[in-house]
């Protein structure tokens, strides 16, 4: 699995994402992968990519994706990409739980 960590609607709409970090898919138990990580405090969303090809980009057939991927605290249902909005989260100085569901097509 491949994270992009994305700041704010600018980074999420050209795709540069503030880190990227890559999980890989045997650490996962049940279906789940857990990951810890520290950041600093501030807003921002996770795109999961499920990069089976590691070619570094989502594939696509004719219109849908060939590959899964899923948003921080989101399950996306529609054809196009989600805003930044409907994906960010805050961290403050406590501990923050995000889930990312995966969506194959």
């Amino acid at each position: 699995f491949v994270l992009g960590f994305y700041k704010d609607s600018d980074t999420f709409t050209k795709r540069t994402p503030y880190m990227r970090k890559k999980i890989e898919k045997v650490t996962q138990k049940n279906g789940i992968v857990v990951y810890n990580l520290s950041m600093p405090a501030g807003t921002y969303g996770i795109a999961l990519l499920d990069d089976e090809n590691q070619n570094g980009k989502m594939d696509y057939g004719f219109i849908l994706p060939l590959e899964g991927f899923g948003f921080s605290d989101y399950y996306h249902k529609g054809l196009s990409a989600p805003s930044f909005q409907d994906f960010d989260f805050a961290v403050g100085v406590s501990n923050k739980s995000v889930v990312v569901k995966v969506k194959y097509m």
